[in-house]
């Protein structure tokens, strides 16, 4: 009866060891669930700044080239505008020596 006792001490201090490894594992699949999910949480955070930032860019470089075409037809207009004055001031030195 003694023996069986022991042995019965013993499986209860298994078990009982059993419980606390069964415990750590619960918490290290929690920890590493936790990990993976704030780990997710950051690529997803990065993924929307580096969709902001293509955005960003985007809308610079659309600004930059409406700028440049602006730049462009203002200087084809100050061209226009200057060759206009060249013939009208010819026009007007030619109606002179005619009359």
């Amino acid at each position: 009866m003694a023996i069986a006792a022991e042995i019965g001490q013993a499986n209860e201090k298994s078990n009982h060891g059993g419980d606390e490894q069964h415990i750590d594992n619960k918490s290290d699949n929690i920890q590493s669930a936790f990990a993976a999910a704030s780990m997710r949480k950051m690529l997803e955070e990065i993924r929307l700044a580096q969709a902001n930032a293509e955005l960003s860019r985007f809308q610079l470089l659309r600004r930059l080239d409406s700028l440049k075409t602006r730049r462009n037809f203002e200087l084809g207009e100050s061209a226009i505008a200057a060759l206009n004055g060249i013939r009208a001031y010819f026009h007007h030195c030619s109606d002179l020596t005619q009359s």
